[in-house]
């Protein structure tokens, strides 16, 4: 099962940068400069890092979250679980989140376990949420 950590942040920023640098993330350049004021879980699995799940407070309304996530490919057909969002979203929200944004790669994920698609194309999970 994977687990979300919320750790060190500067140990975790750095993980994800060099993490982001080594699989090629196709947004690097537009996270370089911002990732420091980016709340990132470190996925497990045992001992083995999974992914990362990273969000961004939007400037507009800080108590809004863009989330991203970045999955190492061999951990992608199990790497989300009930558990994993049950754990994930009250985190998020016992530190200040109301609502979790999909704004890109994220989107699909989202919807699937509840969140409501934006004429943008873009989706919103409201918190707290429980995936049952």
């Amino acid at each position: 099962m994977v687990r979300p950590l919320l750790g060190d942040q500067e140990e975790a920023r750095r993980l994800l940068y060099d993490h982001l640098v080594e699989t090629d993330y196709e947004f690097l350049e537009e996270h370089a400069d911002i990732l420091r004021y980016a709340a990132v879980f470190i996925c497990v699995s045992g001992d083995d890092i999974a992914g990362y799940i990273w969000f961004y407070q939007l400037e507009e309304d800080h108590s809004t979250w863009v989330v991203h996530i970045s999955i190492v490919p061999r951990f992608k057909k199990k790497f989300f679980s009930r558990t994993m969002i049950n754990t994930l979203f009250p985190a998020c929200y016992a530190t200040g989140c109301n609502a979790v944004l999909a704004e890109n790669e994220s989107s699909e994920i989202l919807e699937r376990i509840g969140g409501e698609a934006q004429p943008d194309g873009s989706v919103i999970l409201n918190l707290p949420f429980i995936w049952r």
